[in-house]
């Protein structure tokens, strides 16, 4: 019976938790240029990084309730002592969530602005720093993209759960 409500608590798998640690260890090694001096750039340079930082914060704090939704220790032991998130708390984390999936389309949006001031730069030294800034954005949108895309529904998934059935 316990197996049948820690499966039926979340449709998030282990392997998917796992994908999501990595996707933040990813972030944690890019390393922000600095500003090019080139405006465009710069701003989406600089939200990139935030929504990388945010991005890395909120990760461990889904990953936390996951596990204390389906009544196990980070460490994958059931543990039936561990106390499963409040509504409250999942609704908290969701609006985190809302706020940073909306911050990746943002600065997603700053990548195609980007790319045309970068046609404009004739310094080789300015281009390589900003097509350095660039790359950076890119890479840190594409992995932020996926981990919020996740992020959204594992925890529309665990709300659901929450809320079904008086779960809680």
């Amino acid at each position: 019976m316990a197996l049948v409500c820690a499966v039926s608590v979340s449709a998030q798998t282990a392997e998917e938790m796992q994908a999501s640690k990595e996707r933040a260890a990813k972030l944690e090694k890019l390393v922000q240029p600095k500003n090019c001096g080139i405006a465009t750039v710069d701003g989406l340079t600089s939200s990139a990084g935030l929504v990388a930082v945010e991005s890395i914060q909120i990760t461990p704090l889904l990953q936390g309730m996951y596990y204390r939704s389906i009544g196990q220790t980070e460490d994958g032991v059931t543990d039936v002592t561990v106390k499963k998130p409040t509504l409250e708390e999942l609704t908290e984390l969701s609006a985190r969530i809302g706020t940073q999936a909306a911050a990746v389309a943002a600065a997603t949006k700053l990548v195609a602005a980007a790319g045309e001031e970068l046609k404009g730069v004739k310094n080789p030294m300015k281009l390589a720093a900003a097509t350095k800034s660039v790359k950076y954005s890119k890479d840190v949108l594409e992995i932020v993209g996926v981990e919020s895309a996740f992020q959204v529904k594992a925890i529309a998934d665990m709300i659901k759960t929450a809320t079904s059935n008086d779960n809680l």
